[in-house]
């Protein structure tokens, strides 16, 4: 679970099953810190192709996040 998913649990479930803020911010968030992800992974792999590297992000990603 990320930062974001935590708060997002805390702010939407637990305030008295009322959310507090809209649920579109916190997917904007999630969109924006895995970007950040993808591009610090990216930017610290300076031993493959951009193409590899994406991918190589993506996956990283995935494995490491989306359990």
């Amino acid at each position: 679970m990320t930062s974001i998913e935590w708060l997002e649990m805390e702010l939407l479930y637990k305030m008295n099953g009322t959310p507090i803020v809209d649920k579109l911010l916190f997917d904007k968030a999630k969109e924006m810190h895995k970007q950040e992800i993808l591009n610090t992974y990216i930017i610290a792999d300076s031993e493959s192709t951009q193409e590899d590297s994406e991918h190589n992000a993506e996956q990283y990603y995935e494995e490491t996040f989306k359990k």
